[in-house]
């Protein structure tokens, strides 16, 4: 407010937008002169809190009552000429660090309990709610917007949303320059319409030109030149020119058609290639006069230097001069993006080194983006449970089907199920009569069958080690030449340098691999590792026996039957017997796999 050009341009927008109610945000003035800005505004009312941070102004109100004028909020009660509807109003501009935004919190909730009709709450929370909110510098944990969102879920209050640009609302370090003169057309969604599609049109018409440029091999056009009548004709001869109509043969005969025009460079070329060593005389050779002389030959074998190296690369064009990699500039500045770690990449946080928690924010900001949307004091405690099986516990199952999150983000999905099944009383949670792990288990042992974000993992894991053990694919073929190139996959074990993914499976390989059981029909699974006969493999119940890892089942079978001498030379009678009383199935199919714990074979996330 010290600046005279500011002044004359809130007073500009407060005309042209006919604001009856105007808040603001530390206003860098002593609070005594607000009587003066009341004045030059326009406005008949106003009001500062208590340490001047905070400035407010109104018109036309005939009833007005100050609810609260703290340090960190004013919050206003605005009733109509009637004294029929009320609504409130409260600006914030909170402190920096989390202890003393705890105050704001804490009045937030109290002034919530008494108040029944419409409120607005804006201003400068110093907080965010979605860790996307921040740019640049460090990562914002997920945890860290906590206690912000429990006081939203509190009071009841839900995000409208934000209309223009969003440096104005998002977080941004190390944020050097701000703009001073913005003209009132940016901030409107019809002029940041128009930006985005005039963005995508330039970027489509740049990729047209470099096209045609490419067709014409013309290097000095500029741009507007590639729509005129010279360029187009230019590219008409070209294409011309590139055509065959004929071509005349070794007998000088022309030949016209397409078809007899790729007969003839199939015949030619199969004659050149089949063609044989040719007698050449070396002596006509002594007759082609030498034009390199010794001071040429000894130019051409120096080593060039740095100048002309820079003059020979800075002369190429982007588009040609293919290097040793097969790609040419144009692929290496525009193509090939660099990223740093972590990064998200189809849903999953990519990263070197041991799992963080902040590498799943989003996984956590999910599940609180939709709760925000909710009003759990409107909720019963079935349609909170409803909505917990079948929304929340359904968003971060994609990111637990493909890695393990680290046991800190189970915890906060965990902790805000918890928090929102259950519910606020006054200022803090109400009394959770039950543990969320108690909560978490079948209706006839005293839960409220909803599913344990532990057991989710665990089972999605098994899932994901079922795939690989049987499904024909190209992921579970790279997985396996891989890990498992010279070991079979229930001996395999996890080392330093593997990938998570994998971890993540070895992990519920004691769950899933008992459970999998192999139907014989040519023979192709694996003899000790694969369990095959119904009592788990082989090479744990007779480990003495054992004595080539990758042998098949099939070297056991003969004729489509149980070669009975040969598997009496490998095993105990007993289990030979058992075996011999195991069907053998089509001899042309490989063996496969069914779960053997449900009635069709087929894997489900329930029976495991």
């Amino acid at each position: 407010m010290r600046s005279k050009k500011a002044n004359h341009r809130i007073k500009y927008l407060v005309h042209i937008n006919r604001v009856v109610y105007l808040a603001i945000l530390e206003p860098l003035v002593n609070k005594t002169k607000i009587e003066g800005y009341r004045k030059f505004l326009g406005f008949q009312y106003c009001l500062a809190n208590t340490n001047g941070k905070i400035w407010c102004f109104w018109n036309h109100l005939d009833q007005v009552e100050v609810i609260a004028n703290e340090e960190q909020h004013i919050t206003i009660k605005f009733k109509d000429r009637n004294g029929a509807n009320s609504r409130y109003v409260s600006v914030i501009y909170a402190e920096c660090t989390d202890r003393d935004r705890r105050d704001l919190w804490d009045s937030m909730e109290n002034i919530s309990r008494s108040i029944n009709d419409p409120w607005c709450v804006g201003g400068d929370f110093n907080d965010i709610m979605d860790p996307d909110e921040k740019l640049g510098g460090k990562p914002h944990r997920a945890n860290k917007c906590f206690d912000f969102i429990s006081t939203m879920e509190a009071c009841g209050l839900s995000d409208l949303g934000f209309v223009g640009r969003n440096a104005m609302w998002r977080l941004q370090c190390k944020l050097k320059v701000l703009s001073k003169n913005l003209r009132p057309l940016g901030i409107f969604m019809s002029r940041e319409d128009l930006n985005r599609e005039h963005t995508k049109y330039v970027k489509w018409l740049g990729m047209q030109d470099a096209l045609l440029k490419q067709k014409t091999r013309i290097n000095w056009f500029k741009d507007g030149d590639y729509n005129s009548k010279y360029f187009h004709s230019v590219l008409r001869d070209r294409r011309k020119r590139l055509l065959i109509h004929r071509i005349k043969d070794h007998r000088e005969n022309w030949i016209e058609g397409d078809n007899m025009i790729a007969r003839a460079a199939i015949r030619h070329y199969k004659n050149l290639f089949n063609m044989g060593q040719p007698n050449l005389d070396s002596g006509t050779l002594d007759c082609i006069p030498k034009l390199i002389t010794e001071e040429d030959n000894d130019m051409l074998h120096r080593a060039p230097v740095e100048d002309e190296i820079k003059n020979v690369v800075f002369s190429m064009r982007a588009d040609r001069s293919v290097g040793p990699d097969g790609f040419n500039v144009v692929v290496r500045v525009n193509l090939v993006l660099e990223k740093n770690f972590p990064f998200t990449y189809l849903g999953c946080p990519i990263y070197i080194g041991r799992k963080k928690i902040s590498y799943f924010d989003d996984v956590v900001t999910k599940v609180v983006k939709r709760l925000n949307g909710w009003q759990g004091k409107m909720l019963t405690y079935g349609g909170k449970m409803v909505l917990i099986k079948s929304v929340l516990q359904s968003l971060p199952i994609y990111t637990l089907s493909a890695i393990n999150p680290p046991i800190g983000t189970i915890y906060l999905l965990k902790k805000h199920f918890d928090r929102f099944f259950w519910g606020f009383n006054e200022n803090r949670d109400k009394h959770h009569w039950r543990s969320w792990k108690n909560l978490c288990v079948p209706k006839d042992e005293g839960g409220i069958c909803i599913r344990n974000m532990d057991d989710i993992s665990k089972t999605l894991a098994v899932k994901r080690w079922w795939r690989f053990r049987t499904n024909k694919s190209l992921w579970a073929d790279f997985m396996k030449a891989k890990y498992c190139h010279r070991v079979h996959p229930s001996v395999k074990a996890w080392t330093s340098g593997n990938s998570q993914a994998w971890k993540f499976m070895v992990n519920a390989r004691h769950v899933a691999e008992p459970n999998i059981l192999w139907k014989i029909n040519s023979g192709s699974c694996n003899m000790w590792w694969d369990n095959w006969c119904e009592k788990g493999p082989l090479a744990i119940l007779y480990p003495d026996h054992v004595h080539n890892n990758n042998t098949k089942v099939m070297a056991y079978i003969d004729g489509g039957n149980w070669n009975m001498n040969k598997l009496r030379e490998a095993l105990p009678e007993h289990i030979v017997l058992y075996i011999a009383n195991i069907p053998i199935g089509d001899a042309n199919d490989n063996d496969y796999a069914v779960w053997n714990i449900t009635q069709d074979g087929q894997y489900t996330n329930s029976s495991a």
